[in-house]
């Protein structure tokens, strides 16, 4: 397969691994990848965030994937330690494979809503709004439902999810202002 075959296949629920492999090598490398990919795709949805603004554009171009990943970086520790208080048989890295897959099919959502954004963001006070909301929520699901589909124990996705949204919301703040103040925002 080719790596952006293996990445549909993982946010799909299509495994990259055998659980029962010693290697960890498959499960870190597409771990890894998701995560770039994510990131990627996280930039396009911050250009368009900025997209009335130059600047803003440039700004949550980098703003943005780097509160994404310091937050999946910050998620990842307490996500192993529930991995490990659950007394899962299975290997350390089948939560971070995990973990990236939702990330992954979370960013394709916001990814593909990032035209409509850039688009409609400014057609009005609710147009934009609606649009921003129901993409963060459909985001939402498809990083638990990318995540669930990949080998993660509730325990651990639970703690993960809880983990990385606090850590998301505090490193948004602090990349702040990553919305311009410009237009219906």
């Amino acid at each position: 397969m080719t790596m952006w075959t293996t990445l549909i296949e993982l946010t799909r629920g299509a495994r990259a691994h055998d659980d029962t492999d010693e290697v960890a090598a498959p499960r870190v490398g597409a771990t890894a990848m998701a995560l770039l990919a994510a990131a990627g795709l996280i930039a396009g949805w911050g250009v368009a965030l900025g997209a009335p603004d130059p600047m803003s554009m440039l700004q949550n171009g980098w703003r943005l994937p780097a509160a994404a990943l310091g937050s999946i970086a910050l998620a990842m520790p307490p996500a192993l330690l529930a991995h490990h208080f659950t007394a899962d048989r299975r290997p350390a890295t089948t939560p971070l494979l995990a973990l990236g897959a939702g990330n992954l099919a979370a960013a394709l959502v916001l990814g593909s809503v990032a035209p409509l954004i850039a688009l409609y963001g400014d057609g009005g006070p609710w147009i934009g709004t609606l649009l921003v909301v129901g993409a963060m929520g459909l985001a939402g699901l498809a990083w638990i439902v990318g995540a669930a589909r990949n080998g993660g124990t509730r325990l651990p996705i639970v703690v993960a999810l809880v983990a990385q949204l606090v850590a998301l919301g505090r490193l948004v703040h602090l990349a702040a202002p990553t919305i311009p103040t410009l237009g219906a925002w």
